[in-house]
């Protein structure tokens, strides 16, 4: 069992498979995180003084996710299907992610004001990111002025402390309200970048 300094527990269960060339290899059948237990594919690889683990196709709920990472519940509904990889050497983490988001509906403006603020459950972690984040065609993005269909391809780099996030959005249909008036987006795009 891992617990977090956020409070969020996990655990596991592990089968060890065999010993590669590069050290021991094991996988990973069931997990808990947040309270809830998935079933995926974990394999977790130790030698000399580097550590690796992957794991494929985790799927979770994008509210347990936010909630780890912000210490901040928020209802999205959909899921979160995960392919990642994290690494220790030389004293460093290293994060390899491609997250892929379906189905949820996101307050943007609530988002936004969780993932800004100050942290201090992941203050001075030293992992390096290198996150790919694809939004379906199945997602709503919202707040008090545009509910909306989305999709697109975010990454994330840097650092948990100084993330750099790019990417571009496209709307593919929704409303917008705009001086007291509905309108109709038939489409629409929009580009991200970390201002440094």
């Amino acid at each position: 069992m891992l617990g977090l300094k956020n409070g969020v527990k996990f655990l596991s269960s592990f089968a060890l498979d065999e010993k590669s060339k590069t050290g021991y290899k094991t996988k990973m059948m069931n997990y808990s995180f947040a309270g809830v237990t998935y079933k995926g594919e974990c394999a977790f690889e130790a030698s000399d003084s580097r550590v690796f683990m992957g794991v494929k196709n985790l799927k979770i709920n994008p509210s347990d996710a936010l909630e780890f990472l912000t210490g901040e519940k928020i209802d999205t509904g959909g899921v979160i299907n995960i392919d990642s990889r994290l690494g220790y050497e030389s004293g460093v983490f290293k994060l390899n992610s491609i997250i892929k988001v379906s189905s949820a509906k996101i307050d943007v403006d609530r988002l936004g004001r969780m993932l800004l603020k100050d942290n201090k459950n992941f203050a001075g972690v030293p992992l390096e990111l290198d996150v790919e984040i694809i939004i379906d065609g199945s997602n709503y993005i919202y707040n008090s002025a545009i509910y909306a269909l989305a999709e697109g391809r975010l990454f994330v780099k840097g650092t948990l402390d100084s993330p750099l996030v790019s990417g571009a959005v496209d709307v593919v249909r929704g409303k917008i309200n705009y001086l007291n008036r509905s309108f109709n987006i038939d489409s629409g795009s929009f580009k991200l970048s970390t201002l440094k």
